[in-house]
């Protein structure tokens, strides 16, 4: 008599092919995020590159990315959420440092302040490692850069929330001119 041979998986097996369909599946849901991308371009303002101050990008998750305007207008800022995010363009004079009152109030907390006192030290390193952590540093005129070439921007543009101003990031690289009136 011939008799079928059945085969039977131990019951342990089960469970860790459950465990490896998870994984698998976490892995590739994990690499299905918005991502992030490079934003480059220039800064105009009436047809006249903006020569100093930075670039405010925020995405939904109201995180500022930031980066600096070069003296022919140029800025780039890196890691910005691949979405439409909010712009703000500050450009202080670069006269006597802006004190953070004077920013915006989504902004004046990453000024860097003259900290004095017994704790000054220790303020200092925490600012530093706020900003370190963040990633934001906020120009706030310090740099002292040529007053010549500096020109006063409309208020209105310092907020990345009030500004009205807008772009598409995608993926990797963007090239983004910010025009403004």
């Amino acid at each position: 008599m011939v008799g079928i041979l059945l085969y039977r998986r131990p019951r342990w097996c089960a469970g860790y092919g459950r465990l490896l369909l998870l994984l698998g599946g976490a892995l590739v849901a994990g690499g299905c995020g918005k991502g992030v991308g490079d934003v480059t371009g220039k800064v105009i303002y009436k047809g006249t590159p903006v020569a100093m101050g930075s670039v405010v990008l925020a995405g939904s998750d109201g995180i500022p990315h930031t980066g600096p305007i070069e003296e022919d207008g140029t800025y780039a800022v890196s890691d910005v959420p691949a979405e439409t995010v909010k712009v703000g363009v500050l450009s202080p004079d670069p006269g006597p440092p802006l004190r953070p009152e004077s920013l915006p109030p989504s902004l004046a907390p990453l000024a860097q302040r003259e900290i004095k006192g017994p704790k000054a030290e220790d303020a200092r390193r925490l600012q530093a490692k706020m900003q370190e952590v963040r990633g934001i540093k906020v120009d706030t005129g310090s740099s002292r850069g040529d007053r010549k070439k500096w020109r006063r921007l409309p208020k209105k543009y310092e907020d990345p929330n009030a500004s009205g101003l807008a772009i598409e990031v995608k993926k990797g690289e963007n090239t983004q001119d910010i025009i403004l009136e």
